[in-house]
């Protein structure tokens, strides 16, 4: 039996996750109260090839950007470098997708970049 797609990826059959790290103990801050939750965290790359759907955030604007951008930000075999969002979490480290990942991409795929939360204690 074939099991059915969540419809958050209905439309992007072919993307991948091409970079993950593995889950680690860190501290959510909320914003808004200044709570601090404890639970774990993981950060992925995405890959979404020439000419595929991609996600877009609330003002339409691309949640994946495209690889000639990050090239324009990093020099040719340097690893791309992700902060630690210090504002939203507590405990992790930056992240460096290796140039060995990211350097056989064509300029028109894009890369998503995102971290993902699970709190403590949640099913």
């Amino acid at each position: 039996m074939r099991s059915k797609k969540p419809s958050c990826l209905k439309g992007y059959e072919r993307m991948r996750v091409i970079f993950q790290t593995p889950p680690m103990p860190a501290q959510r801050k909320d914003p808004k109260t200044g709570q601090v939750t404890e639970g774990t965290s993981y950060f992925t790359a995405t890959l979404y090839e020439p000419g595929e759907p991609y996600p877009t955030g609330p003002t339409g604007q691309p949640d994946a950007q495209m690889m000639s951008y990050w090239r324009s930000q990093v020099r040719q075999g340097q690893p791309i470098q992700i902060g630690n969002l210090a504002s939203l979490y507590v405990g992790l480290p930056a992240v460096a997708i290796p140039a060995a990942v990211t350097d056989p991409l064509p300029d028109d795929a894009r890369l998503q970049l995102a971290w993902h939360w699970t709190q403590r204690g949640a099913a």
